[in-house]
């Protein structure tokens, strides 16, 4: 991961799939973001990236940031049960 320490990054990796984890087994998002001082938001985010990363965060922020053409991305995100809108651009 780029701009932190290796530490730091396992700490990140850890406490995600831990959220995904707690998630799987029935938590809410606000009772996720509640245990570790994150806002439901945030939580829903790291949620969905480990869903799409199948419970690794940074495995689906590579696959988006590599992503080039939309269509691709748009199906993709469809083929991992994600809800898209059309957007007219």
């Amino acid at each position: 991961m780029q701009g932190i320490d290796e530490r730091s990054a396992q700490s990140f990796l850890d406490r995600n799939r831990n959220m995904w984890d707690a998630y799987k087994k029935g938590k809410t998002m606000e009772q996720i973001g509640d245990e570790y001082g994150l806002t439901k938001q945030r939580v829903h985010q790291i949620i969905r990236r480990c869903k799409l990363g199948d419970g690794d965060y940074y495995v689906a922020h590579k696959i988006e940031k590599d992503m080039i053409d939309h269509s691709d991305y748009t199906d993709w995100l469809k083929d991992k049960g994600v809800k898209t809108i059309k957007r007219n651009f």
